[in-house]
C-alpha cells in the first residue's frame, strides 16, 4: 500500500466523521430531574401522560450525531466464583446477589474500589434478585424460596427473619418485586406467587398465577398489574387488584418470544429483554399492546432498566450493557443504540443510580460504570455528541441552572410561569439568557434582587409588549403584570400609543383613571373633568363616579331622553305626573325603561304621558304596556269605555273594554255583564262553578255560582238536589213549586207536571185523580198498576181492593178472578176453589169434567186479554203488514200504558229472540223468527 492511498483514506475517514457529526438527528421529548424529573422516575404516584404511543409531553431536543459512544469502567468487584445477577444500592451500600455465593454488601463509597462489607448465604442454591423495604432485605433465592432479613442491627451480617419455601415445590425463585403490603415472586414454570408481608416475621403464602406452558423469569408491579417476563411467550399483564388468591390476565400482552426481563414505569410502556432483541411496548392499545420499538442485531439481551428517558440492556456472551435512547426514532422506532460499554461476560443485568451504571455480570462480577461526570443529569454520550454542553461542568452557560435541569426540564414550582408540574421546559444549556431579555435564566426563574419571578423563556413575561428588562431598569414597572397601574390599560399601551404614566392609575389627576378616559373618547393627559363633553347636563367626572354614565354618549340607556334629564329631572310642565314644579324625577339614566313596564321612559314622557316610574299609571292591573300594545285601551283611565266595567276585567274576562256591553248577556246565562263583574261570574261561561247549574239560575234562586258544592244540596228537602231542580226547572226553594199538594220529586218521578197544578187530573183514566194516585201510591200513569185487569180507581172506589196487590186476600186468586167469579176478592176464605168443591161433592165426579172444560175456556179468554199476549199479537201484526220496527212509546201507547216501557224491554228482552223481535235503543225490530 502507497503513502499516498493511505494519505487518501485518512482525509476519506476524517470527513465522514466531520459529516457524522453535523447530521441532525429528529428532535425528542425528556421529562427529567433531581430538581428535573426524569422519564423512570421511580414515582408510582406521578405517571406520565404521553399524547400518543411513548412521547411524554415535555422537550429537549437530541440530535443523534455519531456513532454509540463508548463509557469505560470507573471500579468494580469481584469474589471467587462471582456470578452478580443483581443488584439494590441505597446510599453508600450496594446489594448484590451473588448467584451461588448469596447475598454480599459491598461499601460504594469509593466508586473505583467497592469494598466487602457484610455477606449472607443459605447453602448452595442460587441468589437471582433482591429488593430492599426499609430495613428488610427480601431474597429471591432459588430453591430456597423468598428468605427475609433483617439490617437493622447489622449490615455485616444480616439476621435471618423469615422464608417462604415448601410451597414453590422445588421450583427456583428467580426475581421478585414488593409494592405495599404484598410481594410478588416469579419462579419459573410455577408461575408467581402472591405473599402477604406486611408482617416480615410472618409473610402469608396466599396465592399465585399460573397458567400451562409459562416460564416467568422477571416481574415488575405497577398499580394494580403485575408485567411478567414469560421466557415462553413474552410480555403479559396480570390482575393483582381483584383477586389476590388466583390471579388473572389483563389484556392480550406481547408475544415478542422469549422475555427474560421487563422494565415497566406509570402503566404506559415496557422496556422487554428478549433473548431475541430488545423491545420498547406501547400499552396505549390495551387490551393488546403494540410494538413501537426495536433493536436487534443477533445478539442476546438478558437484563433491561430505565432512566432519563434512557434503556440499559445488558447482553451475553460478552457484549456487556448498551444504551438506547427510547425518544428518538431511528427508522422509523423508538430505539436508537447511543452509548454503550463493553464487557466480556454474561451480562445477567444493569441497576441505574444517579450518575452511575451498575452492571451485572455472571463471571466479571459487578462493574461500575460511571455515566455523567459532572452530575448534571446528564448523561456523558449526551453532552458530547448531542447537547455539546461540558462533561466536566454541570453548569456550561454558568446560570447557576444545571445543564441536566435546563435541557430535560427545570423543576420551580414557586414560579408562576412554568406547566402544571411545576417545570418549565426548552431552557438553553448552552445560553445563560434563553430568552435573550438581558436578564440570565435563573434571576428570572428564582426570586432574584428584583423581587419578581419572571419567565426565562419569554422575554415580555406579562404580555403587555414591553420586554421585562425594560420593565425593571427603565419604566420601573411591575414585568408580571400587564397593567402595572390597574388603570385598564396595559403597560405598553400606555407608554407606545397614549402617552400616559404605566405607573399613574390617573396621569392628570383628573379624578378618573387613564383607562376609563381613553375607553370613553375624553383626554387622559390634562384635566377636563368638568368639562360635558356628550353635552347631556354631566360633567364628565359625575358621569364617571356618580351617574356611572357614558361621557361620550348623552343618551346612555337609549331611551331618547339625555343622561341630565332622567338624572337630574326631566322638564315637562304639561305631563299628568311631573310634580309641582313641572319636572318628572328619579328617573334612572342607565335603564331606558325605569319602571319595568315594557314602555321605555322617552315614549311615557313624550307619547303616551303615562307614568315613567310607575307600571300602572291608571291603577287598573294593566300594565301600561299592555294598554298601550295589547289592549289599545287607555293606559291614564281605568274604564276607557266608561261601562263601569274596568279595563282589567274586561281585558281578561273577554269582554269588549273599548265598548259599553255593560247590560250584555254574551253567555245567555240570564245575568248581565255589569251583574257578572259584581258577582264574580264570568261573562263568558254560562255555569262559572261548573256544577251545572247556570249562574243566572243560581242567584235567581238564592244560591251560589261560585260554590260547585251546592248542586247536590236539597235546600227545599223535596228530594231533588238542587241541580235536579234546575234540570226540571223547578224552584230549588219550594217542595211543591206549583202549590198543588204533589212534591216535585213525587211529580218529577211519577211523570206528572211540577209546574202546573195538575192535582185533580186523571192522566191515565182510572178514575183516580194525580193527589190520589200519590195518597194511595199508585202510578198516575199507570191505569192498572197492579196488574190485576182491574182500574186502580175501581180497585179503591168500587170493590174496595189494593189497586197495588193483585191479590188483596192473599188466598192465592187474583181480585179480578174472584170477582169475575163471584167470590169476595177481600176475604181469603171466598175463593173460587172453595166453590168448587162444593159444586164436585154435589154433582159427583161425573160433572167435573164438564166444569174443567167452562174453566179451561174461562182462563184461555182470560190469557189473551192479559196485556202481554195483546202486546205480541200487536207486534205480529204490525209485521204481517211489512212494518219493520215500532217505538216502545208507541206500544205503551197501544196497550193503555197497561205495561210501562220498563215492562216491554223485560218481556222482549226475554221472549223476544224466540219470536224473532230485538231490541235497539228505544225502538223494537220486528225480525222475522229464525229457522230451526
Amino acid at each position: 500500500m502507497t503513502s499516498t492511498t493511505t494519505t487518501k483514506k485518512i482525509i476519506l475517514y476524517g470527513l465522514l466523521v466531520a459529516i457524522l457529526f453535523s447530521i441532525a438527528a429528529q428532535p425528542i421529548k425528556f421529562y427529567a430531574g433531581k430538581n428535573v424529573n426524569p422519564g423512570f422516575e421511580d414515582d408510582d404516584n406521578t405517571p406520565l401522560s404521553f399524547e400518543e404511543g411513548l412521547q411524554p409531553p415535555q422537550d429537549g431536543t437530541f440530535t443523534i450525531n455519531s456513532l454509540p459512544y463508548n463509557y469505560s469502567k470507573t471500579g468494580g468487584w469481584k469474589s471467587s466464583g462471582s456470578s452478580v445477577h443483581n443488584i439494590v444500592v441505597d446510599g453508600n451500600f450496594a446489594f448484590v446477589a451473588d448467584g451461588p455465593n448469596g447475598l454480599k454488601i459491598l461499601n460504594i463509597t469509593d466508586k473505583s474500589n467497592p469494598t466487602l462489607y457484610g455477606a449472607y448465604q443459605n447453602g448452595s442454591a442460587i441468589l437471582y434478585d433482591i429488593y430492599k423495604k426499609d430495613n428488610y432485605l427480601l431474597l429471591a433465592y432459588g430453591t430456597n424460596g423468598l428468605i427475609i432479613l433483617d439490617t437493622s442491627l447489622s449490615l455485616i451480617t444480616p439476621q435471618y427473619v423469615a422464608s417462604v419455601t415448601s410451597e414453590f415445590n422445588g421450583h427456583e425463585c428467580l426475581a421478585l418485586d414488593v409494592q405495599d403490603n404484598w410481594t410478588y415472586v416469579a419462579a419459573g414454570e410455577f408461575g408467581f406467587a402472591v405473599i402477604k408481608t406486611a408482617d416480615m416475621t410472618h409473610p402469608q403464602y396466599t396465592g399465585r398465577y399460573y397458567r400451562i406452558g409459562v416460564d416467568i423469569r422477571d416481574i415488575d408491579v405497577y398499580i394494580n398489574f403485575a408485567y411478567i417476563a414469560d421466557a415462553n411467550y413474552g410480555l403479559r399483564r396480570v390482575d393483582i387488584a381483584s383477586n389476590k388468591v388466583n390471579p388473572t390476565e389483563s389484556g392480550n400482552g406481547y408475544p415478542s418470544g422469549s422475555a427474560l426481563s421487563v422494565y415497566i414505569r406509570h402503566d404506559y410502556y415496557a422496556l422487554i429483554a428478549d433473548y431475541t432483541a430488545f423491545y420498547v411496548v406501547s400499552m396505549y392499545s390495551y387490551p393488546t399492546f403494540t410494538k413501537v420499538g426495536e433493536y436487534a442485531d443477533g445478539n442476546h439481551p438478558l437484563g433491561v432498566f430505565g432512566a432519563w428517558e434512557t434503556a440499559f440492556v445488558t447482553y451475553s456472551d460478552g457484549v456487556g450493557m448498551r444504551m438506547f435512547n427510547i425518544t428518538e426514532k431511528d427508522e422509523g422506532v423508538y430505539a436508537k443504540f447511543v452509548a454503550r460499554y463493553n464487557s466480556t461476560g454474561e451480562g445477567f443485568g444493569v441497576y441505574v443510580q444517579d450518575d452511575y451504571a451498575y452492571v451485572c455480570d455472571g463471571t466479571t462480577g459487578l462493574d461500575i460504570v460511571g455515566l455523567d461526570q459532572d452530575s448534571d443529569d446528564l448523561y456523558d454520550n449526551y453532552e458530547l455528541e448531542d447537547t455539546f454542553t461540558m462533561v466536566d461542568n454541570p453548569d456550561t452557560d454558568n446560570d447557576t441552572l444545571t445543564d441536566g435541569a435546563e435541557f430535560y426540564g427545570l423543576y420551580a414550582p414557586s414560579n408562576p410561569y412554568t406547566d402544571h408540574k411545576g417545570y418549565f421546559h426548552g431552557l438553553d444549556p448552552l445560553d445563560n439568557d434563553t430568552d435573550d431579555d438581558l436578564i440570565h435564566d435563573d434571576e428570572e426563574v428564582y426570586l432574584g434582587v428584583d423581587g419578581y419571578y419572571t419567565n426565562p423563556l419569554n422575554n415580555d413575561s406579562d404580555g403587555d409588549g414591553i420586554s421585562d428588562y425594560d420593565e425593571l431598569n427603565v419604566y420601573l414597572t411591575n414585568p408580571t403584570i400587564g397593567d402595572s397601574d390597574g388603570d385598564g390599560l396595559s403597560d405598553g399601551d400606555e407608554i407606545n400609543i397614549y402617552g400616559t404614566n404605566p405607573n399613574l392609575k390617573d396621569t392628570d389627576s383628573d379624578g378618573m383613571p387613564d383607562g376609563y378616559e381613553i375607553l370613553h373618547n375624553l383626554n387622559a393627559t390634562y384635566d377636563d373633568s368638568h368639562e360635558d363633553f356628550d353635552n347631556d347636563g354631566i360633567i364628565n367626572i359625575d358621569e364617571w363616579n356618580v351617574t356611572f354614565t357614558k361621557p361620550e354618549v348623552n343618551d346612555t340607556d337609549i331611551d331618547d331622553l339625555l343622561d341630565g334629564e332622567e338624572f337630574y329631572g326631566v322638564y315637562a310642565p304639561t305631563h299628568p305626573y311631573a310634580n309641582g314644579t313641572g319636572y318628572i324625577t328619579g328617573l334612572d339614566p342607565l335603564v331606558a325603561d325605569t319602571d319595568r313596564d315594557g314602555l321605555d321612559d322617552g315614549e311615557e314622557v313624550n307619547l303616551y304621558s303615562t307614568n315613567p316610574l310607575d307600571q300602572d299609571s291608571d291603577n287598573d292591573l294593566l300594565v301600561d304596556y299592555e294598554e298601550v300594545i295589547t289592549y289599545n285601551t287607555d293606559p291614564n283611565d281605568p274604564d276607557t269605555d266608561n261601562d263601569s266595567l274596568g279595563d282589567y276585567w274586561e281585558a281578561t274576562e273577554g269582554t269588549n273594554p273599548l265598548v259599553n256591553d255593560t247590560y250584555l248577556d254574551y253567555d245567555n246565562d240570564g245575568l248581565t255583564n255589569l251583574q257578572e263583574m259584581n258577582l264574580g261570574t264570568k261573562p263568558k261561561v254560562a255555569d262559572t262553578d261548573g256544577d251545572s247549574m247556570d249562574d243566572g239560575w243560581e242567584v235567581s234562586n238564592g244560591l251560589d255560582p261560585l260554590d260547585a258544592s251546592d248542586a247536590e244540596l236539597d235546600n227545599d228537602s223535596d228530594g231533588l238536589t238542587n241541580a235536579d231542580e234546575f234540570a226540571a226547572n223547578t224552584n230549588p226553594n219550594l217542595a211543591d213549586t206549583d202549590s198543588d199538594g204533589m212534591d216535585d220529586k213525587w211529580e218529577v218521578d211519577n211523570g206528572t207536571d211540577p209546574l202546573v197544578d195538575d192535582a185533580d187530573a186523571d192522566p191515565d183514566e182510572d178514575t183516580l185523580t194525580n193527589i190520589e194516585e200519590m195518597t194511595v201510591g199508585t202510578d198516575p200513569l199507570d191505569s192498572d198498576t197492579d196488574r190485576d185487569t182491574l182500574l186502580d180507581g175501581v180497585e179503591v172506589h168500587t170493590y174496595g181492593t189494593n189497586p197495588l196487590d193483585p191479590d188483596t186476600d192473599h188466598d192465592g186468586v187474583r181480585d179480578d178472578v174472584e170477582i169475575l167469579k163471584g167470590t169476595d176478592p177481600l176475604d181469603p176464605n171466598s175463593n173460587p176453589q172453595q166453590r168448587n168443591r162444593l159444586i164436585y161433592t154435589s154433582i159427583g165426579s161425573s160433572v167435573a169434567g164438564g166444569i174443567l172444560v167452562l174453566v179451561a175456556v174461562f182462563f184461555a179468554v182470560y190469557w189473551l186479554r192479559q196485556p202481554e199476549q195483546k202486546m205480541f199479537r200487536y207486534l205480529a201484526h204490525l209485521r204481517s203488514k211489512g212494518v219493520k220496527k215500532v217505538t216502545l212509546k208507541e206500544v205503551a201507547v197501544y196497550l193503555d200504558k197497561r205495561l210501562t216501557r220498563g215492562d216491554i224491554k223485560k218481556l222482549i228482552n226475554q221472549f223476544g229472540e224466540a219470536k224473532g223481535y230485538k231490541l235497539e235503543d228505544n225502538k223494537i225490530l220486528l225480525e222475522e223468527p229464525q229457522k230451526k
